[in-house]
């Protein structure tokens, strides 16, 4: 919004007598919520892409690769974003399985 101002030609300053009130609940801003918000565009995106383009079968993880990473879990508890990579491609995952059933019951 900021970006779209400027680009209007209403320019920038410093108010400091301006106050803003934060609006987002706190309980938004917890890592389980955002992690259940990307888990939820995640899957949105590729469904709404299956209208556009023809989507591939789902990717079958190499046995190896879920080997190294759950020793590697077991090393150390994963950070915020491999969460976040680990939800995106769990739920990529789901959304191309269940697309790839509802084709099948066609």
């Amino acid at each position: 919004m900021a970006y779209t101002a400027c680009d209007m030609g209403l320019g920038m300053g410093k108010f400091t007598k301006l106050r803003l009130t934060h609006l987002i609940p706190a309980e938004r801003l917890t890592e389980d919520y955002l992690l259940g918000v990307a888990a939820g565009v995640a899957y949105s995106c590729v469904i709404l892409e299956s209208f556009r383009h023809p989507l591939p079968p789902p990717p079958r993880i190499p046995l190896l690769r879920r080997i190294r990473r759950r020793m590697a879990a077991w090393r150390k508890p994963p950070d915020f974003e491999e969460k976040l990579r680990r939800i995106k491609e769990k739920m990529t995952i789901a959304a191309l399985n269940d697309l790839q059933g509802f084709s099948a019951q066609k």
